[in-house]
């Protein structure tokens, strides 16, 4: 997870909604001297969890510091947009297309 909350704050509302122990690592602005949209913190993140960003997907809810930024940084993204009439299915499967298709 990476976030520009708290590390307290981000730590408490994983416990609060029971998904502590399914999140491997947080990372925060706070921890890492940078946060959303800056490359280094989507980098340091993927670095942390041995992945590589190519081969990463990002679930943000903000437009231009999360998917944008992601999307800059090498990662594939998907915009969590919590409006009425998102079907979640559409969104993956828009996200995990092809960057580059063949013509």
């Amino acid at each position: 997870m990476l976030t520009n909350g708290s590390t307290k704050q981000q730590n408490a509302k994983l416990a609060g909604i029971g998904l502590a122990d399914l999140v491997d690592i947080v990372r925060t602005a706070e921890d890492l001297g940078s946060g959303n949209p800056a490359p280094e913190a989507f980098h340091q993140t993927c670095a942390a969890l041995g992945v590589d960003p190519a081969r990463t997907l990002m679930v943000g809810d903000n437009l231009d510091l999360d998917v944008t930024a992601a999307r800059a940084a090498g990662l594939s993204a998907v915009h969590l947009d919590r409006g009425v009439g998102h079907d979640l299915r559409d969104l993956l499967a828009t996200a995990l297309r092809p960057k580059n298709p063949a013509p």
